[in-house]
């Protein structure tokens, strides 16, 4: 049975799919970048209240992400290069987002294997940039005006840590349709060589 999707949520991923290219594009710009940071993080604010059709997992997501943008916002801007550069692997994980609802949208095996590969690909070196250190939060949460050091400090090592864990999660999921999906195409092989 086919579903139709609603107008809202067609419109949510729209939505989406403007906001993930625009952070895209803006990630890889190489001047004006302490600037354009503050642009991106803005953006990916709005894309967190877009909470249409979220499951609970991505919900999660959508409010680490706001709280993570707010404390950002309002910190230090970041002026070295390599905190703008440990910036931009956090936002560029929304690029698989693009291939994602490309995906949904045209049903395209092109589509789905660029979100397989850009998913892992930002989701793993974000991963191991959290692993390695980010030195740049100490920046941000120097004199925040909303929190204190030591609570920004920490919601940012707890939200990098959470977004992680999803990710891990996420990522785990896609393995398994992957293998699932071999292993059926592995049986239907068998089957058609057994008849024949």
């Amino acid at each position: 049975m086919f579903v139709t999707k609603s107008s809202i949520v067609l419109l949510s991923e729209q939505i989406s799919l403007i906001s993930s290219v625009l952070i895209a594009i803006l990630s890889y710009i190489p001047f004006y970048r302490s600037e354009i940071t503050n642009i991106t993080c803005f953006i990916s604010l709005t894309k967190s209240f877009n909470i249409v059709n979220c499951s609970k997992f991505e919900f999660i997501h959508h409010i680490v992400n706001g709280i993570l943008c707010i404390l950002f916002l309002y910190g230090n801007n970041l002026i070295s290069d390599l905190d703008i550069y440990h910036y931009n692997i956090v936002v560029q994980t929304n690029i698989s987002t693009i291939f994602l609802l490309l995906n949904y949208k045209y049903k395209n095996s092109l589509y789905s294997g660029l979100f397989i590969t850009s998913f892992m690909y930002y989701r793993f070196k974000f991963i191991y940039t959290y692993i390695l250190g980010i030195p740049g939060i100490v920046y941000v949460c120097q004199e925040h005006p909303l929190v204190s050091f030591d609570l920004c400090y920490r919601t940012f090592h707890v939200s990098y840590f959470c977004l992680c864990c999803l990710n891990i999660y996420w990522s785990v999921l896609i393995l398994k349709k992957i293998y699932f999906m071999y292993l059926r195409n592995e049986l239907n092989k068998l089957s058609n060589k057994n008849h024949v």
